[in-house]
Parts: structure tokens; C-alpha cells; sequence
């Protein structure tokens, strides 16, 4: 170490040993979800990808009261998976476009 200033030396260390741990951190970090852009927030989370079925028979029992029926698109229903219009002040607060998916007797 002769010649050089044993200042700029420990400096240099620290600064190298700074940078090499921001970067393993970095890469060794796990990668989050990315919650803040999900559609849905609340409903099926315990499932790796929410799929509901419906039978004819299942749809056709929904409308023996002879009265359309909406179901969900938007996620933020708090009757999901049936609509109760929640799509609206979605739709205002983001600009989007969605509603309901209605079956009509």
C-alpha cells in the first residue's frame, strides 16, 4: 500500500463493498407481486387462477324467476360473483368501460 492514502483505500473498500451489497440484494430480493395493478383484490386469492363453471341446468335454475341476472365483470362487487354495481364507481374513478355480464331469460 505504499503510495497511496490509506484514506482513499478504506474508502474505496467501502464503496465497493456498499455497491456489491445493493446489487446482491437486488438480485437476491424476491419479486413481489405486483398487488396495486391486480383486477381482482378480494375474491378466490387461495386459488392460482379463479375459473367459475356454470352447468345449462345451474343457469337455467338462475332464471326460473323470469328476471335477468347480472353477473360481475369488474372485481368489485361486494355480492361477487353478482353484480351490484360497484362496475360505476370504477368506471368514473378510472375512465374504464366495463359492466356486467347479464343472461336474460
Amino acid at each position: 500500500m505504499e503510495g497511496k492514502d490509506p484514506a482513499l483505500v478504506v474508502l474505496s473498500s467501502c464503496l465497493v463493498t456498499a455497491f456489491s451489497v445493493f446489487v446482491l440484494m437486488f438480485l437476491l430480493k424476491p419479486k413481489a407481486k405486483k398487488e396495486a395493478s391486480w383486477v381482482n383484490k378480494n375474491f378466490g386469492k387461495d386459488c392460482d387462477k379463479c375459473v367459475n363453471f356454470l352447468t345449462p341446468t345451474e343457469i337455467e335454475d338462475l332464471l326460473k324467476d323470469g328476471k335477468p341476472k347480472a353477473f360481475c365483470r369488474c372485481w368489485k362487487s361486494k355480492t361477487f360473483p353478482m353484480c351490484d354495481g360497484s362496475h360505476a364507481a370504477h368506471n368514473k374513478e378510472t375512465g374504464d368501460n366495463t359492466g356486467p355480464l347479464v343472461i336474460k331469460p
